[in-house]
């Protein structure tokens, strides 16, 4: 779990700062990234999602978002930031009626929204 943690706010602060592709992507293609070995986050705060059975480990000084009724609705279940507002962190979930893979999972986002892509950190798939 640390390292989906970790992952998850790598991925978060890379994209943020775009220091992971200078590629621009258009509506309906999906670009693939080289893999990353992230290193935990030291002195972070667990925050469990019994729920959805996993949890992440967030820097002790970023500050909870309150999630609103609109993004509640769109599946966003958690949003922090650090204490500066300038990265953010969302988790969104949406269960599917079916199983898929990593790569079905890319192209139907690819069909909604810019610069989708495919991360593998430590070892585990991401879509972003």
């Amino acid at each position: 779990m640390k390292k989906i943690l970790s992952l998850l706010i790598v991925l978060s602060c890379l994209f943020t700062f775009g220091a992971l592709s200078e590629t621009t992507t258009a509506v309906g293609t999906v670009t693939q990234e080289p893999a990353l070995e992230v290193e935990t986050v030291a002195d972070g705060t667990v925050v469990p999602f019994a729920d959805y059975n996993f949890q992440v480990i967030l820097p002790s000084d970023w500050n909870v978002l309150e999630v609103s009724e609109e993004e509640a609705a769109i599946g966003i279940i958690y949003s922090c930031a650090n204490p500066e507002n300038t990265r953010t962190f969302t988790i969104a979930y949406t269960e599917l009626d079916t199983a898929t893979d990593i790569a079905a999972v890319a192209a139907e986002l690819a069909a909604s929204y810019e610069n989708v892509e495919e991360f593998t950190i430590n070892d585990i798939p991401f879509v972003s």
